[in-house]
This record gives structure tokens, C-alpha cells and sequence, in this order.
């Protein structure tokens, strides 16, 4: 399902020994925008590794609030979290194609087999050229 989703979406699995969010798969589209031909570069690496210090401490912090507002389901599913979405606005430029602008979407958290991971969706803002400037 990620990897023919028609816009940007990818999941992260968070590393509990590091704090560290590792990109696990990616949207095509988001792939071939954000990351080029070579995929790789980014599946089994954090957003520091990646983005770089800059935009990979933005995307962390927002990772963070995401896997903080998991809440623990009351029975008969005691154990299991509930996901609520977190709405980010968040600036990147890929070091890979050089697109830059602003994601702006949904991000959420889950728990699957023991390990919590966070998934975003969204799309790159296009900023209005024709508005007027002050």
C-alpha cells in the first residue's frame, strides 16, 4: 500500500537504544520527488543522516510529539495504543533532487509487534506566486 500510494507518504520505526526515527519504506512518488534513483540512500537511515542536522532535528522534534501521543486503549485491548494524527508544517530541501518548499500533512504513531513506528502523508506546499507581498 505505501509504496503505490499516488502522493507522499513513508513509515519510520522508532529506535528505543538511540531515540532515533529509521525510515523503513517510502511512496514511490515521495521516492522519486525527495530521495532520486537511488533509494537506498535513505531506507535504514535517520532524518540527521539525510536531511542533515538542520531539517532532521525538525523532523525528529515533530517524530517525538507524534510517539507522545499514543495512549494506552483501556480493555478489552489493554496493551495496545490508540494513534492520533499529529498536523505538521514542516520545511525541508532534499539533498538528493534539491526540491525544497514545506510538507504539510499528517503524521501518526502505532505499535505493531512490540515496536512503534511513525507514518506521515501529505504533499509539498507550492507557495502562491501571484500573492500579493508586503
Amino acid at each position: 500500500m505505501v509504496l503505490s500510494f499516488g502522493g507522499w507518504m513513508w513509515i519510520k520505526r522508532w529506535e528505543k537504544s538511540t531515540g532515533l526515527y529509521v525510515m523503513q519504506v517510502f511512496s514511490q512518488s515521495y521516492g522519486l520527488d525527495l530521495v532520486g534513483p537511488t533509494w537506498t540512500d535513505y531506507i535504514g537511515r535517520d532524518d540527521f543522516q539525510f536531511w542533515g542536522k538542520d531539517v532532521g532535528l525538525a523532523f525528529w522534534k515533530n517524530d517525538e510529539q507524534t510517539r507522545a501521543m499514543l495512549q494506552p486503549r483501556t480493555a478489552p485491548l489493554s496493551g495496545v495504543m490508540t494513534p492520533r494524527t499529529n498536523t505538521v508544517r514542516e520545511y525541508f530541501k532534499s539533498p538528493m533532487t534539491g526540491l525544497e518548499g514545506h510538507f504539510v500533512g499528517d503524521k501518526w504513531a502505532f505499535e505493531s509487534e512490540c515496536e512503534i513506528y511513525v507514518a506521515g502523508v501529505g504533499k509539498r506546499e507550492v507557495p502562491d506566486v501571484h500573492a500579493p507581498t508586503s
